[in-house]
C-alpha cells in the first residue's frame, strides 16, 4: 500500500510540473523600433539584416542591397558609426551578408558575400584585418562565431559533403563540421543548394535547422551529433518539388518550415516559421536544447511576404527584422511568466 501511495504521489507531482510548464508564456516588451514610417529618414534601409547586440546594448545592422554598409546604433537607435566602402581591396565591401560579435573581445565579424571574405573590426568600427574564403567555389551564405573566436561558415552550396565549415580567428581552415544528412541531396536539399539555417549555442554547439524539411540537429564542434529530432508542426507541409521550367527558371516548390533559428541564454532554441503567420506576425516555436517543446508565440511584427529574421543576445533581447516590404527592426525584452 505504501509503495502504491508513493507511486501515486510521484505521478501527481509529474503531472503538476507538466501543467505548470505548459502554462508558461513569453512576454515581450518593445524597447526599440527602427526603419518604420516614423523613423528618421537617414536610418531607412531597403533590406535590413544583421541585428546583433553587444554587451552595452548597441545594435549592429547592415543593408544587404541598398546602402551596403554596416552601422552601429546606440540603445536608443542613434547612429554611432558606419563602415563600408564599395570595392574589392582590403577593408572594402561588395555585399555584406552576415554579422556577429565576439563579446569578450568586442570584435565584430562581418561576412562579405561579394568579396568572399570575413572582415574583423573593433568596437569603434576600425578595420583590423580580413580572412579570405577560398575553400568553396560557391559564395558564403551565413556566419557565426563561437566563444573561442572560431568562425563557422555556411556556403551557398554544400562543399565536400559538408554543410558548415570552420575557420580559426587567424583564418586557418579547420575543415567541414556538419555533414549532409541525406543520401539523395538533390531531393532533400535542393540539388547542391544548402537550404539550412544555423547558430551557435553557449556551449559552442552548432544548432542547425533544415528549412524545407522538418529536422533539427545539435552538433559538437568536432562534428559529433548530440541530438536530432523532428518538431511537431502546426500544419502539414507540402513535399518539396524541384521545378525546372522551359524558360530555364529553376526553383523549389516547398513550404519554408524554418526561416531562421536562434538560442537564448539558457540554450533554448527559437525557430522562426517561414510558413505560419497572421496579423500577430510570424510564429516562433521555442524548444529546449534537447528538443522538448516549451511554448510558442508570434513575432508581433506582421509581414506579408513571411520573410523575417531573428537573433537573441546574451541578456535575452529578441531582435526581429522585416526584410522586404515595410523594412523594420524591432527589439524586445523577453521574460518568462505564467499565462493569464
Amino acid at each position: 500500500m505504501k509503495r502504491w501511495t508513493i507511486c501515486l504521489i510521484v505521478l501527481l507531482l509529474a503531472s503538476c510540473s507538466i501543467n505548470i510548464f505548459a502554462a508558461q508564456k513569453i512576454h515581450l516588451k518593445k524597447i526599440l523600433s527602427l526603419y518604420d514610417a516614423s523613423a528618421d529618414e537617414k536610418f531607412v534601409f531597403g533590406f535590413p539584416r544583421g541585428g546583433v547586440m553587444d554587451a552595452k546594448g548597441c545594435l549592429y545592422v547592415f543593408d544587404a542591397y541598398k546602402k551596403k554598409k554596416l552601422v552601429k546604433l546606440d540603445p536608443q537607435g542613434r547612429l554611432i558609426w558606419e563602415f563600408g566602402i564599395l570595392g574589392q581591396g582590403p577593408g572594402d565591401l561588395q555585399r555584406p551578408q552576415s554579422v556577429d560579435i565576439h563579446i569578450p573581445s568586442n570584435t565584430v565579424f562581418l561576412l562579405d558575400q561579394g568579396n568572399r571574405k570575413v572582415l574583423l573590426l573593433n568596437s569603434d568600427g576600425e578595420f583590423i584585418r580580413e580572412i579570405r574564403l577560398t575553400e568553396s567555389a560557391s559564395g558564403p551564405l551565413a556566419m557565426a562565431v563561437d566563444s573561442k573566436k572560431n568562425i563557422y561558415i555556411q556556403f551557398f552550396s554544400a562543399h565536400n559533403g559538408f554543410l558548415i565549415h570552420r575557420y580559426s580567428h587567424d583564418g586557418t581552415y579547420m575543415g567541414g563540421i556538419v555533414r549532409m544528412k541525406f543520401s539523395n541531396e538533390k531531393e532533400r536539399l535542393g540539388g547542391e543548394k544548402n537550404h539550412t539555417r544555423f547558430c551557435i549555442d553557449r556551449n559552442d554547439n552548432i544548432v542547425l535547422a533544415f528549412k524545407l524539411y522538418n529536422l533539427i540537429q545539435v552538433v559538437k564542434p568536432d562534428g559529433t551529433v548530440v541530438k536530432e529530432w523532428k518538431q511537431e508542426l502546426p500544419f502539414t507541409p507540402k513535399t518539396p518539388k524541384y521545378v525546372q521550367e522551359r524558360s530555364g527558371l529553376e526553383y523549389w516548390d516547398a513550404d519554408t518550415i524554418v526561416n531562421d533559428i536562434a538560442v537564448d541564454a539558457k540554450d533554448n532554441i527559437y525557430l522562426l516559421s517561414g510558413a505560419v503567420g497572421d496579423e500577430k506576425g510570424m510564429r516562433i516555436d521555442v524548444l529546449s536544447n534537447m528538443g522538448e517543446r516549451l511554448v510558442h508565440f508570434y513575432s508581433n511584427v506582421p509581414h506579408k511576404e513571411k520573410l523575417q529574421e531573428i537573433s537573441i543576445d546574451g541578456t535575452n533581447h529578441l531582435i526581429i527584422m522585416n526584410l522586404l516590404s515595410n523594412p523594420a527592426i524591432t527589439v524586445y525584452e523577453m521574460s518568462w511568466g505564467l499565462s493569464k
